[in-house]
């Protein structure tokens, strides 16, 4: 599973729409640790919590990263789950990389397109809802909070009364938080 990430010698999240866990990812758990989202905000936060490099994703995404790491990596993880981002990710890692797919996989069919990829290669899927999986991938982040490694505050970016509940819906909509606490 994606447990085996946190002890990976290098390593790229790309498109991160679950930003929680790009702490994880980027406290020096890793020897290279790539971040690469569309969100400013995102990669502004990734940068401030230890990531040694952030992308913009997109079209220059493969260009970019191959000429700073021309190897490759052995982990790309995906937490968007579109088949574009898949077929990305697989001109990111190295022969015998993993690409693992954390989130959900709206389509019912994935075409990959090899062109670029390296002969040998592997793909984890880890979609939710299955809760008792979400709870467990989420367990190292908890290790790491429980160290002292993390600071569990990093992760709420706004806190609101329970008055203002639907803010906190606007925020999380607008793609805006990592954690928001509501107060009652």
């Amino acid at each position: 599973g994606f447990r085996s990430i946190f002890v990976s010698p290098r390593m790229v999240y790309v498109d991160s729409s679950r930003p929680e866990l790009i702490e994880g990812f980027t406290k020096k758990t890793c020897t290279a640790n790539v971040l690469a989202t569309r969100s400013q905000w995102k990669l502004d936060l990734a940068k401030a919590l230890g990531a040694d490099e952030v992308l913009e994703a997109g079209d220059k995404l493969v260009d970019e990263v191959r000429n700073e790491f021309p190897d490759g990596f052995d982990y790309v993880i995906d937490a968007v789950g579109s088949p574009s981002v898949m077929n990305q990710a697989l001109q990111l890692i190295k022969s015998d990389g993993t690409i693992g797919i954390y989130g959900t996989v709206p389509d019912d069919s994935i075409t990959l397109n090899k062109n670029g990829a390296p002969y040998n290669w592997h793909f984890i899927m880890h979609q939710w809802p299955d809760y008792s999986k979400e709870a467990a991938a989420h367990e190292p982040l908890c290790e790491f909070i429980r160290a002292g490694k993390l600071d569990s505050k990093d992760f709420i970016t706004h806190e609101f009364s329970f008055d203002e509940i639907d803010q906190g819906f606007k925020v999380l909509e607008e793609n805006q938080a990592v954690k928001v606490i509501l107060k009652f």
